[in-house]
């Protein structure tokens, strides 16, 4: 049963009678209402951040940490589903102490957030966006995998979700967004594809220094370690880039440095070059 089936009830329909749960019964019914109430599966879709203010009411993630509002949700789950009426008190004591309720919400916040990865990835919409930044970023931005990780906390805690969970998630899963889009934040400056010079002919720029992509990551890692080090110690994978020693990294950020200007002089050429052969065609 959906969570909005329990909300489209007419407030004019009659309540149906149900038989109480006796207290030897009480764990068994609970339990039982427990196993199937996280959803296993899943996917996030644009309209979950559409709603404005309905989302707090509609969305079963906003309120994942909200006791009183679990125990009226499953209390209604449970008159529909072993049709017997538990008193709301009892189920509030059960989910504030059972410690398997409480791993099976935490698993389920997991997934929310992975869910939400996904989701951006797959170019999904809906999401929060740091402030001053466009979705056209996401296509020309150096700052790519930053705008990215902001995004998927933003969200998340924008509809109620805890933070420190949001967190944990996004360390935990950091292998399915994190490189790709630090690599991406690389290419977006180094290395665009192709010049167009005429219609008839595309001319690609030179290759990359064969070490410079590497720095520029090992590096990337490195400084994303000093920005989040709490977390990532907490619930990520420290990787070896990320333990450099400080005059490692400083020689690296040199090395780095003299790449990027090697880098943007030579697509600075190319580009002239693009602008006197566009000028000469013009001319003709």
């Amino acid at each position: 049963m959906g969570i909005l089936d329990f909300f489209k009830k007419k407030k004019d329909n009659k309540t149906e009678q149900l038989p109480d749960a006796s207290k030897e019964d009480l764990k068994e019914i609970i339990d039982t209402e427990i196993e199937r109430f996280f959803p296993e599966t899943g996917a996030w879709t644009g309209r979950a951040y559409e709603r404005g203010y309905d989302i707090a009411f509609y969305y079963f993630p906003c309120h994942l940490r909200d006791n009183n509002w679990l125990s009226e949700y499953l209390k209604k789950r449970i008159a529909y589903n072993q049709k017997v009426n538990v008193d709301v008190n009892d189920i509030f004591n059960y989910i504030q102490n059972d410690n398997k309720f409480n791993k099976k919400r935490h698993e389920y916040e997991l997934r929310l957030v992975r869910w939400q990865i996904c989701h951006m990835l797959r170019g999904g919409d809906g999401w929060v966006m740091p402030k001053g930044c466009s979705e056209v970023d996401l296509l020309i931005s150096p700052k790519v995998d930053k705008i990215f990780r902001e995004g998927i906390y933003l969200t998340l805690t924008s509809i109620g979700m805890d933070s420190e969970v949001v967190e944990e998630g996004i360390e935990k899963y950091a292998d399915l967004w994190r490189e790709g889009n630090m690599r991406a934040a690389f290419h977006h400056v180094y290395n665009p594809t192709k010049y167009k010079i005429s219609d008839e002919q595309i001319e690609f720029v030179p290759n990359i220094e064969e070490t410079h992509e590497q720095n520029w990551l090992k590096l990337r890692l490195y400084n994303y370690y000093q920005d989040h080090k709490e977390m990532v110690n907490k619930y990520g994978v420290v990787t070896p880039e990320m333990q450099m020693t400080e005059e490692e990294a400083d020689k690296l950020s040199k090395i780095v440095d003299r790449q990027n200007k090697a880098r943007l002089k030579a697509l600075e050429q190319k580009e002239n070059k693009q602008t006197n052969q566009t000028s000469e065609f013009e001319k003709i």
